[in-house]
């Protein structure tokens, strides 16, 4: 019974949320080859623009296939194929504003190459540097969210001697209302990498 409940109190929220204007957490919610619609790169050694690619098509057998719903999401068409130079080597910031689901949120995520994940500034998972290949779960509390709400990723790719992609995924069902935009805060940065 209490499953029943708190099934109905999440389509309740997320109906909310798509009256109001809801904004998809899962990254890669659009067409493959597609702008990304909900998240946004703040900082980058190299391009700001996100496309939506599909790690099973573009790095089969490397990349984790995406949970239904969800889709990587690279500052570089093709999976990131072009990121080869030392200059695109270093932190991409990726993040989205939310505003309170009224549930728990459970996550799956992984990153090409290690990755920090924060809420509202506090540090909730990380994925190591070679973590591309499988998925980390884990489950944010109702209480933990408030009114307004930043995730951001910072995602170290880091050098080799190789093609040298660069991605992010992260996938979850639940939908949020949107708000506008605000300015993502300045982390205390812990190496990447660590998990």
């Amino acid at each position: 019974m209490k499953w029943v409940a708190g099934a109905a109190a999440a389509i309740a929220v997320m109906s909310l949320a798509s009256a109001a204007g809801a904004v998809t957490l899962s990254t890669g919610a659009g067409s493959l080859g597609s702008a990304e619609p909900n998240w946004a790169i703040t900082s980058s050694p190299g391009s700001t623009s996100l496309t939506i690619v599909s790690g099973a098509q573009d790095y089969p057998g490397t990349w984790v296939t995406a949970p239904g719903g969800s889709n990587w999401i690279t500052p570089y068409a093709g999976g990131g194929t072009t990121a080869t130079s030392d200059a695109l080597v270093g932190e991409y910031h990726y993040s989205l504003n939310f505003g309170n689901p009224g549930v728990a949120v459970p996550i799956q995520w992984s990153s090409d190459n290690g990755a920090e994940f924060y809420l509202n500034g506090g540090l909730l998972s990380t994925v190591n540097d070679t973590g591309y290949s499988s998925l980390v779960s884990f489950v944010i509390p109702a209480a933990a969210f408030s009114a307004n709400n930043i995730f951001e990723v910072i995602v170290q790719n880091i050098a080799c001697e190789c093609n040298n992609p660069t991605g992010l995924l992260v996938s979850t069902a639940i939908s949020a209302p949107s708000v506008p935009s605000v300015p993502v805060p300045k982390l205390a940065r812990r190496r990447c990498g660590v998990s």
